[in-house]
């Protein structure tokens, strides 16, 4: 078992070495030792990040425009995706589970095709922030100045 410490140091359940390493390589965590991880967040972030998104989103899910109950992952966490505000975005408990690991691009076809009205050119611009943030580092826009 691995020992784990939020972002403030406070200690965690343990979790096995195999899901440390995961939480490394998504970039969630790094190593303090080589029975310790540390994760790049506390609970007070996971908060902060939360609010972050809700309003950037007004708090309404960006499918369906309905209330939101949930934070969707733009890359889905199967897949690689941090929880971070660049990679999350609102959604309604229906929307999110509809879409499963589907990528954006995919359930975006699908709510159109089905004649739901979508958010299109904010979701792609999240979709494009998350892809740049995952794929090129936090301070991505910066480098392309």
């Amino acid at each position: 078992m691995v020992r784990v410490l939020d972002g403030s140091g406070a200690l965690l359940t343990p979790c096995t070495k195999e899901r440390a390493q995961e939480e490394v390589r998504y970039g969630n965590a790094f190593w303090v030792n080589e029975r310790t991880i540390r994760l790049r967040f506390s609970a007070m972030s996971k908060k902060k990040y939360r609010e972050t998104v809700l309003r950037r989103d007004s708090g309404r899910c960006v499918w369906c425009g309905a209330p939101a109950t949930t934070m969707d992952h733009i890359i889905p966490e199967s897949k690689g995706g941090r929880f971070h505000p660049k990679n999350l975005m609102c959604a309604c408990l229906a929307c999110n589970q509809e879409r499963k690991n589907m990528d954006i691009p995919e359930f975006l076809a699908h709510c159109e095709a089905t004649g739901q009205t979508v958010r299109r050119k904010h979701i792609l611009a999240l979709y494009r922030e998350a892809v740049r943030f995952q794929y090129h580092g936090e301070n991505s826009n910066e480098r392309n100045r």
